[in-house]
């Protein structure tokens, strides 16, 4: 598990849950799907409208908007397209557990001066969400401003079949050496799964957290 988990382009929750189907099932959300369907068929339709007037686009960029807006209003069905259609793929799928409950997102915060050991050992050693300890960890990180080389808290949780996974993970350059890479999330340690009588609900000490800032 280890290995697949140490993963040289970044690891994301979804990308853990992919690794443990005996826990977790993919599935595409209706609503979400239809969402991202339709700002797809805004960008055909806005592509149709190029095709079919080319001229509205050449006149709207010589008078009035400018350059431009008319360089802006061609690439509009590139955009949305593209966008519809990488929604469709990535963002409308959600996670299922054995029991049908649905995972949710309880924590996902960026820290910078915050311990990321501390953090690990109240993830696998906090007993009750009501512990002062994590209360007051939660409200830290949340107070926290992400700086460059920053690290993630992530949580997510199913309520209904008690099941909690939490990760911490590292923004390093996707190519050392590299500041013009850009970044990625890196996976150090395995994440912390607690289900049954060891789940937490997070999203508690998670809100009164942010309502501390």
């Amino acid at each position: 598990m280890a290995g697949v988990l140490m993963d040289d382009v970044g690891m994301g929750l979804g990308r853990y849950l992919k690794t443990r189907p005996d826990i977790f099932r993919p599935e595409r959300s209706p609503i979400r799907t239809a969402v991202w369907v339709l700002v797809a068929l805004v960008g055909i339709g806005i592509g149709v409208i190029a095709i079919v007037n080319p001229e509205a686009f050449v006149r709207g960029g010589r008078e009035g908007v400018g350059v431009r807006g008319g360089l802006g209003m061609i690439i509009a069905p590139v955009f949305f397209l593209g966008l519809g259609i990488v929604g469709i793929i990535w963002w409308s799928r959600r996670w299922r557990t054995p029991g049908g409950g649905k995972m949710k997102v309880a924590i996902q915060k960026q820290f910078s001066s915050t311990d990321p050991a501390e953090v690990w050992a109240m993830l696998e050693t906090v007993s009750s969400a009501s512990d002062p300890a994590l209360q007051h960890l939660l409200t830290r990180i949340y107070r926290d401003q992400a700086m460059p080389g920053a690290f993630a808290l992530d949580v997510m949780h199913s309520p209904q079949d008690r099941i909690l996974v939490a990760m911490v993970t590292r923004h390093v350059l996707k190519k050392a050496g590299d500041p013009n890479s850009g970044m990625k999330n890196q996976l150090e340690r395995e994440p912390v799964v607690r289900t049954g009588d060891a789940y937490l609900d997070f999203s508690g000490p998670a809100s009164a957290a942010i309502a501390s800032i």
